[in-house]
């Protein structure tokens, strides 16, 4: 039974003990296979310097830094593009009053936007509603000097243009504003609206209520629609559209006079005396 037992349990006994050691020395398994690490290249009595090959790091050169900046560019671009975006529907959110959704709105754009561009677009968004386009000139003017890239402020500054008659230079603005964001619905109003000023009425409410559509809470898109339909005689259609524009813009004055006109053309002269004097009441504050 001893014997046995050896003999299933070769490599234990003394004796196959030396094998096994000078096996491993000469770089052979117990079974005979060759185990010696081989580097292309080079003898096997080499190996003692194969662990130095083997252990060396990556060499790290600063090219692999240039991707990080090109990434870097990259995003800067597309914030400021999302920040183009923002600011525009922040325009329309301005316009059309305190509510709940347009305080929200000012408060993410003051975070993200310095200081003295917000107030500049602010005030000239209150300023162009009320009718002083002199004013509004200069802040939406005083905007693009601190964000010249600004297609939102552009637009807005082409329409206060085209309000005091420089149609020269709205026009320009509005294809400086369509050259930056080409479909951008503060470009697509101004060009509605310098139509307007022009004289031009059914085009000016083609392209306004194509705005409309668009964009249903924008609120100078209908006003100028509305004040267009006025002109083409179009007086039902009109009137729903001025209605409209007093919702969204509670402090336009010139709207509730437009729409006070529209009333009295239709009879209505309890509520046109009505609109007459809140328009009157919000020209003098």
């Amino acid at each position: 039974m001893t014997e046995q037992n050896s003999e299933q349990l070769p490599g234990r006994t003394p004796d196959s003990l030396p094998d096994v050691r000078r096996s491993k020395m000469d770089g052979r398994s117990s079974e005979g296979t060759d185990c010696t690490p081989r580097v292309a290249g080079s003898a096997a009595e080499d190996v003692t310097t194969t662990p130095e090959v083997t252990r060396a790091e990556p060499e790290v050169t600063m090219p692999a830094l240039e991707p990080q900046r090109t990434a870097t560019g990259v995003e800067r671009t597309r914030k400021k593009r999302a920040g183009s975006h923002t600011l525009e529907h922040a325009f329309r959110k301005l316009r059309e009053g305190p509510g709940r959704k347009a305080q929200d709105l000012y408060r993410v754009v003051v975070a993200e936007t310095p200081r003295p561009l917000v107030e500049h677009v602010n005030r000239g968004v209150r300023y162009d509603e009320s009718g002083r386009h002199d004013l509004a000139i200069e802040e939406f003017s005083a905007a693009l000097e601190l964000d010249p890239d600004s297609a939102p402020v552009m637009a807005n500054l082409a329409a206060a243009y085209a309000a005091v008659g420089r149609f020269g230079e709205a026009e320009l603005e509005i294809q400086r504003a369509l050259g930056l964001e080409p479909e951008s619905v503060e470009a697509r109003a101004s060009q509605g609206i310098l139509a307007f000023r022009r004289g031009l009425y059914a085009e000016a409410e083609v392209r306004l209520k194509a705005v409309c559509e668009r964009d249903s809470a924008h609120g100078p898109a209908h006003f100028y629609r509305g004040e267009a339909l006025n002109r083409l005689g179009r007086v039902d259609e009109a009137l729903r559209v001025v209605e409209r524009t007093v919702e969204l813009q509670p402090r336009n004055w010139r709207a509730y006079h437009t729409l006070g006109m529209l009333l009295d053309r239709t009879d209505d002269q309890e509520r046109a005396l009505e609109m007459y004097r809140r328009a009157s009441e919000l020209n003098d504050t």
